[in-house]
């Protein structure tokens, strides 16, 4: 797949009428109401040598990139967001070293060791790393609490991205890192990820808010359920390790409706900030619903939902024609960069995240209409 650096950008805006086209080069997408807002994601390709860090430009070329990202993004308005995968500031290999070396007993590696390492207290090295390795672990941090710093300054929300599960370990703590060392204000900078398809998604939920809560951090999170289904089943069995994932289509929906609960109970006690980034109307349907419940307001009450361009607008639209903060996501840049994030979410689809008959989803459309739209 060789070394390729994407710059992907996401416009995303509320709903309304569709078609416009935005006014920076390559870069188009629907106009959905009164306001625009980019959602930018840097993506790294993830075959990546072992031997990486000794091209530390490549991962430079990508800080560069991010920050950029954040211009473009703060350019469109005062709602715009970023995504960001941390493998594109730093080596996978390290992030796959650090995370098996949390699970192991009394690991040292905690979000206040790398707080205290991005602030310059303490000098970023960790013991199982070589002296090679460390230098560009060090790099990688500056890179990171740079574009957090940037985004921050500019009002930008960073979406951290979730990624592979044998990733994930290191990413939380990386995330936490950030989000204490950014997210004192009145709303979070530093946004989290949780992905409802993994185990124990609910409880990581509840573990980042607590340290934020603890930290005294805002807290943000954005919910999926997950992407990279195929390579983490095919890896564990390659491997020949309990498969990270929930079994059936069944469990992660149950996963999802679990983690959307708590999420919607720190929301009213306002110890969280929610995206409920889904394509399944059911979710969609439950999330609304329960906000009404809860006493939650439809905008500017903490809670917005995702989707991408082209995917469920009719969900999409009827969540914006009732009020509610929906966004639409569109990946641009240039096709071989942009296609490999596009087939995940197109497999997705496929492989039953999302599945569902045509009448069920005609079904639920119907009743989605309904229950946002009752005057009609």
């Amino acid at each position: 797949m060789g070394q390729v650096m994407g710059v992907y950008g996401a416009l995303w805006g509320t709903l309304g009428s569709m078609g416009r086209v935005m006014g920076h080069t390559g870069l188009y997408g629907a106009g959905y109401g009164g306001h625009w807002a980019l959602w930018g994601g840097l993506w790294a390709l993830p075959h990546i040598s072992p031997h990486v860090w000794g091209r530390e430009s490549w991962f430079e070329d990508n800080h560069g990139a991010a920050l950029e990202c954040v211009g473009l993004a703060a350019s469109t308005g005062p709602d715009a967001m970023m995504q960001l995968k941390v493998t594109a500031m730093m080596d996978a290999n390290i992030c796959a070293a650090i995370n098996k070396r949390m699970q192991e007993p009394g690991a040292e590696v905690t979000p206040e060791l790398i707080i205290a390492a991005m602030g310059g207290e303490i000098a970023p090295s960790l013991p199982f790393l070589t002296p090679q390795q460390n230098q560009h672990f060090g790099a990688s941090l500056r890179r990171l609490d740079s574009v957090a710093q940037a985004a921050a300054a500019r009002g930008v929300p960073l979406l951290m991205d979730a990624e592979q599960s044998y990733l994930q370990g290191a990413l939380r703590l990386l995330t936490l890192a950030l989000i204490g060392r950014h997210n004192r204000g009145a709303e979070p900078r530093v946004w989290s990820t949780v992905q409802a398809y993994v185990r124990g998604a609910e409880q990581v939920l509840a573990m980042e808010a607590s340290w934020a809560r603890r930290y005294g951090a805002r807290y943000g999170v954005k919910l999926v359920r997950g992407a990279y289904l195929e390579e983490e089943r095919l890896r564990a069995h390659k491997l020949g390790v309990p498969d990270p994932l929930h079994p059936t289509l069944e469990a992660t929906h149950r996963s999802y409706g679990s983690c959307l609960e708590l999420a919607l109970s720190l929301v009213v006690q306002d110890q969280a900030r929610l995206m409920v980034a889904t394509h399944n109307e059911a979710s969609v349907l439950q999330a609304a619903q329960r906000m009404e419940e809860l006493g939650i307001p439809r905008r500017a009450g903490g809670v917005c939902f995702a989707q991408l361009y082209g995917m469920c607008d009719h969900v999409s639209l009827a969540l914006g024609a009732a009020g509610f903060a929906a966004y639409k996501s569109v990946p641009v840049g240039p096709a071989r960069e942009a296609l490999p994030y596009l087939a995940r979410r197109a497999q997705e689809h496929r492989q039953g995240a999302l599945r569902g008959t045509a009448p069920e989803r005609r079904l639920l459309a119907k009743e989605l209409r309904r229950r946002l739209l009752p005057w009609r």
